[in-house]
């Protein structure tokens, strides 16, 4: 350690060592085990108190690498309140969300697209998409939608995924039929896929003529491989194009009906700002609920895998299901969400709020 006169001082202990150094910071946050859970809170107040001895504070204050107190970095707004008009809502800025926004407004509807994240790269897909699953109407394929449905349905009774992400027989038989014709429209908002480039001409999963790719399986070719690393900002850049009013981190809270009767027609939605606490109301001729499954009913791994214990946005924690239960929709089989779907690494970015207040 070099003292203040600049020489070499072999007589710091390797204690004071690691914390004027301030690797007591790092040995603390990769769980080295070079000091004590003791030592090492001590040795960061000894830290703070070295350079900043007017900052230290009792324990239960909450302070930054300085050891001052951190400060909400968004304007508070608890008590305001926005109401936004609009012919189409849209609860939820998926992809499905975003597909469903971007073609109501090109048939002309007053948009409007709400996200408890920034739709950009928010949900299940906002890290990627690699695959585009039930296109079953492409050229290639060798199934029939029909012929698809019938697979999942016997899926579905044999206890494994079934018709899982498809929703129920008939959300999943229009996936089958709709499923390309969906796709191309992706294609033409910018989402390579084909093998335009021939990188991968006679492989076992590339059709030739249509350069189009395949994954799962070769043979009947109905799940096609698309290089979509950027399919969110492509969406999100598409719906801002066609005049979607895109609504970012607002948490949607309850649908609102006529009258504000329990089964009645929904006439729009409440909800708040993640950030500020402003609170939103939203009123629509149409409202689409496209806020994804629950997840956590049947992961309880939680604290040994964090959010990798599901494949799926940990965020999708139910609360459009709630929301739609409590405006009178009638929920089946929610006994047997996800039941199959858990895995040992994780496919999204982390949760919102995951070990940083900020990441909101």
């Amino acid at each position: 350690m070099i003292n203040e006169e600049g020489k070499l001082n072999k007589n710091v202990s390797r204690r004071d060592f690691l914390v004027r150094s301030g690797s007591v910071v790092i040995s603390s946050t990769i769980g080295a085990g070079i000091l004590s859970e003791k030592a090492l809170a001590d040795s960061s107040q000894t830290q703070i108190a070295d350079k900043h001895p007017e900052a230290v504070q009792p324990k239960g204050d909450v302070h930054n690498a300085m050891g001052e107190m951190d400060q909400w970095p968004y304007p508070i707004k608890y008590g305001e309140e926005t109401e936004v008009v609009a012919d189409v809502l849209v609860l939820g800025g998926g992809v499905a969300g975003c597909h469903a926004a971007i073609n109501a407004a090109k048939r002309g509807a007053k948009v409007v697209l709400v996200d408890k994240g920034p739709v950009k790269r928010s949900g299940c897909s906002g890290a990627g998409v690699d695959h585009w699953h039930c296109a079953c109407t492409n050229p290639c394929s060798k199934v029939t939608p029909e012929e698809m449905l019938e697979m999942l349905d016997e899926g579905t009774k044999g206890g494994v995924m079934g018709y899982g992400e498809y929703g129920n027989g008939i959300t999943c038989y229009i996936q089958c039929k709709e499923s390309y014709d969906a796709l191309l429209d992706v294609e033409k908002m910018g989402v390579p896929v084909r093998d335009v480039n021939d990188e991968f001409v006679g492989a076992e999963f590339r059709d030739d003529k249509s350069k189009l790719m395949f994954c799962y399986d070769y043979e009947n070719k109905h799940c096609i491989r698309i290089m979509g690393a950027h399919i969110k900002p492509t969406y999100h850049a598409e719906a801002l194009r066609r005049g979607v009013k895109i609504f970012d981190r607002i948490m949607a809270t309850s649908l609102l009906t006529e009258g504000g009767k329990t089964g009645e027609r929904v006439v729009g939605a409440t909800g708040f700002n993640v950030r500020t606490g402003e609170f939103y109301i939203f009123k629509a001729k149409a409202t689409i609920l496209t806020m994804a499954q629950p997840n956590g009913l049947w992961v309880f791994s939680t604290e040994l895998n964090g959010s990798a214990s599901t494949f799926w946005d940990p965020n999708n924690i139910g609360d459009g299901a709630a929301m739609a239960w409590e405006a009178g929709a009638e929920l089946l089989q929610m006994d047997a969400v996800m039941t199959g779907l858990s895995s040992s690494g994780g496919f999204t970015y982390p949760s919102y709020g995951a070990g940083n207040a900020h990441n909101t």
